[in-house]
Formats: C-alpha cells, structure tokens, sequence
C-alpha cells in the first residue's frame, strides 16, 4: 500500500492488532469461525485449492484464511451466485 494510500504506515498497527486478535481466537476450544479457518488452513497443503460457495462463512475465510500460493482460494464474489463452490472445485481439479 506504500505510494497508493496516503500515510500508509499509521494502519500498520491497526492491521496488526487485528491479526492478532484473529490469532488469538483461532485456537480457543470453542469453534469460532477463526478457529475452524485456521483449523482447514493447517490441514491444507501449500499448493491446495480451496473452493468455496456462498455464505456467512466465505467472509471469514476471505478475510482470515492465508494464502501460500496465487490462486489456491477460489470464491465467487461478484452475484454471489449460490452453487458456484462445486463448478469451481471441479475446474480446478482438472489438468
């Protein structure tokens, strides 16, 4: 964000707060969407695509689950077309 948004540096410590706190959920014994996130995220391969439908839950991963490689978390974000995880799965697993 260096040259795009002004001042850049003072949301620093709000991004970090916020990761830490997402943190600090993600391994409660309750599950709370960041623990199950972060539970999937741990179980996941590096190069494992991730294809999901719409719902509440597609937020949390959206914001939370991280990427190790470009193009492992597909969702449909556009209509938010219900039924879209499974077409999506399937293109990926192809060759």
């Amino acid at each position: 964000v260096e040259g795009k948004i002004h001042n850049a540096q003072a949301l620093l410590p709000l991004r970090e707060g916020i990761l830490s706190r997402i943190a600090a959920r993600a391994t409660e014994d309750r599950f709370t969407p960041q623990r199950i996130v972060h539970d999937v995220r741990a179980v996941m391969p590096a190069e494992g695509i991730l294809a999901l439908d719409n719902g509440m839950y597609k937020i949390w991963f959206a914001r939370n689950y991280r990427t190790r490689m470009a193009n492992t978390l597909l969702l449909d974000n556009a209509l938010a077309t219900m039924g879209a995880g499974l077409p999506s799965a399937m293109m990926a697993a192809l060759p």
